[in-house]
């Protein structure tokens, strides 16, 4: 910005630079992505636990968190979680440092079970995220 002044004998001018800067937004949550397996996969409940007296399957949830202010997320900040046909989630764990994790999705009905596996991601502000992906375990008879 640049004043001029003039009484008609003085005349003077001087100028100032002023700098715009937008305030920083509060913390932003982190996002969760799930990378696989994909939205609706189906597995086969293809091992047989005899104590439990039900068919499992061994899948490998993969996924990753991601925060404006952290950048990628450390898999210590993620936690995989499940819940079968309508019930309660449990917690099967963090990551590896490649983001995955493999778990043990048991087949509860004897024909399919459904599950809803969840991700959440932890920012260093103690904010969450989270994302989910539906799929199911099925009998092999």
């Amino acid at each position: 910005v640049e004043l001029r002044a003039s009484d008609g004998e003085l005349s003077g001018a001087d100028s100032v630079v002023i700098h715009v800067v937008e305030a920083p937004p509060g913390n932003v949550p982190p996002t969760a992505l799930i990378s696989s397996p994909a939205e609706g996969t189906r597995f086969i409940g293809d091992q047989w636990d005899a104590t439990a007296g039900r068919y499992y399957a061994d899948v490998t949830l993969c996924g990753r968190g991601e925060d404006p202010e952290d950048g990628a997320g450390p898999p210590g900040g993620l936690i995989w979680s499940g819940a079968a046909d309508g019930g309660a989630f449990v917690t099967f764990g963090s990551p590896s440092a490649l983001g995955c994790l493999t778990v043990r999705l048991d087949q509860y009905d004897i024909y399919e079970s459904y599950w809803v596996v969840r991700l959440v991601a932890t920012d260093s502000a103690g904010d969450t995220g989270q994302a989910e992906l539906h799929t199911s375990v099925y009998g092999v008879f």
